[in-house]
């Protein structure tokens, strides 16, 4: 049996490597002994072009280069000498740096201390991104900036809808972005696109078509005759992601007070045609925002409704100054944008992903990475829709709970080994001839980028 062979199985049953295998696969390794010639010898060439091609990953650190019985060693400022470790041995000795799971910056703490070769940081890091545990239990990704969306000039501009359950019924919720305004219909537990439609035409023939309406991804919200429809009265549609219900903040606040409105308040049938149901919306509609001391019908229409609770008749006609008061909601939307970048503190900005590209997917209820997808298509606002590997299903995610899949592995460089022996028996490699000098291009010089904002 060849030495390579029994090297490699003496290695491969060994769960802990020493000096003496080190040395025995080293003795194996062509390049290894070049390098070996070469650190003993001290000739390297002048220039890094000159030097053979396998040595040249070395040649930058050649000043750092040293021997001890028989190995290469690498000693950087000062510090402890660390073996140079035969290719043949770094995949292995990558598995046990990563034995624990640790991150990446673990594993190179621990390979400062004893080993290098080069490329050793890019190799460490492909190693653990290729461990499926971790990737499968790794935290979650920090968040990313917050989109906010753009000022609003009038009242239902944008809209959001959403539909909901409570006590066994269904109800659409549609409420107003700047005002607040909120609609509840009852469904009559038949939720279905034309059912959807004919509730949103009296919204629409109420308070005009909105510019924008927000929902979730529910089917009857985006099937097929839904888009139809809001293409016909001209809404654009912006759907939320999977299990990211934040991206439409305005739709969950407006169901928590639609829920808390009809609780109680309802019909034995679900029915709202009762004055139960109609005065808890309205007064629901007439209490003041908070920080704005404004309600929604002022907002909405200019003054209070006349309900249960007297008032003088002046606070029931329309306010002079309306205009002004939506002006300043504007303004107190526009602060409390400011506040959520403040609380959402450190985020981090994550490069877009291209189509096609292979992504693992974050289950929202484990909070683990045990799926994978492909990406099909962009979607703007940072959402993809993701082909789920093996149900091939399409799915609407956010980036933040997508990670990129890692790249192929950088371990696999093999040289033509029969060549590299016969410049071992050599040592003398034939110098290259110096390159001539190389004219200076005449590239136009160009001012960095961050001087774009600047006038100069």
């Amino acid at each position: 049996m060849a030495a390579a062979v029994v090297a490699n199985l003496v290695l491969s049953d060994s769960l802990t490597l020493n000096e003496d295998m080190v040395l025995q696969a080293s003795q194996d390794d062509p390049v290894y002994q070049l390098l070996i010639a070469r650190v003993l010898a001290g000739d390297w060439h002048p220039q890094r072009a000159q030097e053979i091609a396998c040595l040249r990953q070395y040649y930058s650190v050649r000043e750092r280069l040293g021997m001890s019985r028989g190995l290469v060693t690498y000693t950087y400022d000062q510090n402890h000498p660390r073996l140079v470790v035969p290719e043949s041995l770094r995949q292995q000795v990558a598995a046990n740096l990563h034995a624990g799971h640790q991150g990446v910056d673990s594993m190179l703490r621990r390979a400062r201390q004893a080993v290098y070769w080069p490329g050793i940081e890019g190799d460490l890091s492909h190693h653990r991104s290729s461990c499926q545990t971790c990737n499968t239990h790794s935290p979650s990704q920090p968040p990313e900036p917050v989109l906010l969306t753009p000022p609003l000039l009038y009242p239902f501009q944008q809209t959001v809808v959403d539909i909901r359950q409570l006590e066994g019924h269904n109800y659409l919720v549609y409420a107003d972005r700047l005002t607040g305004w909120l609609e509840i219909s009852h469904l009559d537990n038949h939720a279905t696109s034309n059912v959807i439609q004919d509730k949103l035409r009296r919204h629409f023939s109420r308070w005009g078509a909105p510019e924008e309406l927000s929902m979730d991804g529910g089917t009857n919200l985006v099937s097929e005759e839904m888009k139809v429809f809001l293409k016909k009265w001209g809404v654009k549609t912006r759907v939320s992601s999977a299990y990211y219900p934040q991206s439409n903040g305005r739709a969950e606040a407006a169901v928590k007070s639609a829920k808390r409105v009809l609780r109680g308040n309802i019909g034995a049938d679900g029915n709202l045609d009762t004055d139960k149901a109609t005065l808890a919306l309205m007064q629901y509609h007439i209490t003041p925002l908070r920080d704005i001391n404004k309600s929604p019908a002022q907002l909405a229409t200019g003054r209070q409704l006349r309900d249960g609770v007297p008032t003088i008749t002046q606070k029931l006609m329309v306010n002079k100054f309306w205009g002004q008061t939506l002006r300043q909601q504007e303004r107190q939307i526009g602060q409390q944008h400011e506040k959520i970048i403040q609380q959402r503190g450190n985020t981090c900005q994550r490069l877009p992903l291209a189509p096609g590209s292979s992504v693992l997917v974050q289950d929202q209820h484990t909070k683990t990475w045990n799926r994978t997808g492909t990406v099909v298509e962009s979607k703007g606002n940072r959402q993809y829709l993701i082909r789920l590997q093996g149900s091939g299903r399409i799915s609407l995610r956010k980036r933040e709970h997508l990670r990129p899949c890692n790249a192929p592995t950088t371990f696999d460089r093999q040289g033509d080994s029969s060549q590299l022996m016969d410049e071992v028996v050599s040592l003398t490699p034939t110098p290259q001839p110096p390159s001539p000098p190389r004219s200076p291009g005449k590239r136009k010089p160009r001012p960095p980028r961050w001087l774009d904002d600047y006038i100069v």
